[in-house]
């Protein structure tokens, strides 16, 4: 049993020292970004992410919620004229 002991208590020591690099790690990032900037940038993105959407859902016939889906031409108008 004093060997499983000995064991437990060395996993335990690498898993905190694994550990607190992690959260050196994760705090050596979180140091490269000021928090009072990071919201302007984001919403700038956010924003024009939405404008993105936006104008491609209104482009789309299905979607258009401004003037409505235009009708449907038949196939036959799309076709170039037969020339016998």
């Amino acid at each position: 049993m004093g060997a499983q002991g000995g064991v437990g208590q060395i996993v335990g020591v690498l898993v905190q020292e694994d550990s607190m690099s992690e959260a050196n790690i994760l705090w050596r990032v979180w140091t490269q970004f000021e928090p009072r900037k990071i919201p302007v940038p984001a919403a700038a993105g956010l924003f024009a992410l939405a404008l993105l959407i936006h104008v491609v859902l209104l482009g789309a016939n299905r979607f258009n919620w401004l003037d409505g889906p235009s009708p449907q031409r038949p196939v036959g108008q799309f076709l170039p004229p037969v020339v016998k």
